[in-house]
């Protein structure tokens, strides 16, 4: 499978019909913890440039997921 080749259409219909299931719910709570989504007691310190670009990806990533299973954004223009 090429995702270079997907466009952006494509990919949402490949992420919200993995997501949708009952094991997509489980990875998408997966994601969300892992990727600091969740209210904690208190912000860790991040430490170092390395630790902030680590970071900064997996919020990222998560962001994406989320992006690409909203059937809003994708929806046709009027």
């Amino acid at each position: 499978m090429d995702l270079a080749a997907m466009n952006e259409r494509e990919l949402h219909g490949h992420v919200h019909a993995a997501l949708a299931t009952p094991s997509g719910q489980v990875l998408r709570e997966f994601l969300r913890t892992h990727c600091f989504m969740r209210p904690a007691p208190a912000p860790g310190p991040w430490q170092g440039g390395e630790q902030v670009e680590f970071r900064y990806g997996r919020m990222t990533l998560f962001q994406l997921v989320e992006y690409f299973e909203n059937p809003e954004n994708f929806k046709a223009k009027e």
